[in-house]
């Protein structure tokens, strides 16, 4: 991904071969909506995510597509997209700077019951 001329994440998507074999998925460019519109269209909706967040120094790769020096440290958010029934239909490992991005999360808390 690209702003401006800078790099500022490397991303790498898995899919199943069950749900991906012989689709769009297999495509670099899987269209307008990408990935979570192809998925749904298979009937592989996705309605929850988990993601774990680490931070690590790039490899040289990485750090090389970054244009960044391998003494900087990266987000690695490892994302993983799940169907009702709970069924992992993608995992996508970004890799991004941190002195270019500021996480911030909020999920629902469950209420106690009355």
């Amino acid at each position: 991904m690209r702003a401006d001329a800078t790099v500022v994440q490397v991303a790498t998507s898995y899919f199943p071969g069950d749900v991906a074999f012989d689709t769009q998925l297999e495509q670099q460019g899987t269209g307008d909506g990408g990935s979570t519109s192809r998925l749904a269209e298979l009937g592989h909706q996705q309605t929850r995510i988990r993601e774990s967040v680490d931070v690590r120094p790039p490899s040289k790769k990485e750090a090389e597509a970054l244009g960044v020096s391998a003494d900087r440290l990266v987000y690695e958010i490892t994302h993983v997209g799940l169907t009702e029934s709970g069924k992992a239909v993608e995992v996508c490992v970004h890799v991004m700077p941190i002195t270019l991005w500021s996480l911030s999360y909020e999920w629902p808390i469950d209420q106690p019951a009355v």
